[in-house]
């Protein structure tokens, strides 16, 4: 499966690095990422924390997904979430779970379930970047501090 991936990736690069257009410029600069492994080596971290995030709230709600759906359910979902109409992907996550979860055999209110409570957790995991922008403004507003995130020496009063 990984040599068909590479294969595709390679083919798809020569097509679109003929063009001049967006295409053209997303490839060039994701080839530009390659002879950095730490990059694609947090991207691929990043991507495992999400589906294995995913694949805990499932277990959670009480669904086994097999392992044929963590690379094709979990990431048709977690992609649902791209649709720039809502907050958070808050909605369409849960309905392409609901959509998709009768294909492993579970129930599509279970779907809708894992992704509330994926969702949920996302916003748990959020919360100490909360507090730490709360600290930040109250720290802005008491006048004895020194103003440190200004980039103007003199900022205007």
């Amino acid at each position: 499966m990984l040599p068909a991936g590479v294969l595709t990736l390679a083919c798809a690069s020569v097509f679109f690095l003929k063009g001049n257009g967006v295409l053209h410029r997303f490839t060039r600069q994701s080839l530009r990422l390659l002879p950095r492994p730490e990059l694609i080596c947090h991207g691929a971290l990043v991507c495992a924390c999400l589906f294995l995030g995913f694949y805990a709230c499932a277990r959670a709600v009480g669904i086994l997904i097999p392992p044929a759906g963590w690379m094709t359910l979990i990431p048709l979902i977690l992609c649902a979430m791209l649709v720039p109409i809502s907050i958070g992907g808050w909605g369409w996550r849960e309905g392409s779970a609901a959509t998709l979860f009768p294909l492993i055999g579970a129930d599509p209110s279970a779907g809708v379930a894992a992704g509330i409570t994926y969702g949920g957790a996302s916003l748990l995991a959020a919360l100490p970047a909360v507090a730490i922008l709360l600290t930040r403004t109250l720290n802005k507003s008491d006048p004895t501090l020194p103003n440190r995130g200004s980039s103007c020496p003199n900022p205007p009063t």
